[in-house]
């Protein structure tokens, strides 16, 4: 079970429900979450392989996507909008 948190509408307080699955979401919308472009998401990707969880495919009209988790998605937003990992430019 994965946790999601919710807010109630009326009062604005958390409330978490355990989700049977995490979430998955396409590289398309991993890319507005992050946020970042397509290509430097995949690139990211296959440099830090390690650090996200196994990939996720699913075939539609004879096309593989990929789909990343919601896990993948935080570790992907801390390390690519950290100030912390970014080069300094001289």
């Amino acid at each position: 079970m994965t946790p999601a948190t919710w807010y109630c509408p009326r009062c604005g307080g958390d409330i978490d429900i355990l989700l049977p699955v995490e979430p998955l979401f396409t590289l398309e919308s991993a890319a507005l979450l992050v946020p970042t472009t397509v290509g430097a998401l995949q690139r990211w990707i296959g440099r830090h392989k390690e650090l996200l969880s196994p990939p996720t495919y699913r075939l539609w009209k004879r096309r593989w996507y990929r789909y990343l988790t919601a896990s993948d998605i935080r570790i992907l937003r801390a390390q690519l909008t950290s100030p912390i990992n970014r080069r300094q430019r001289a």
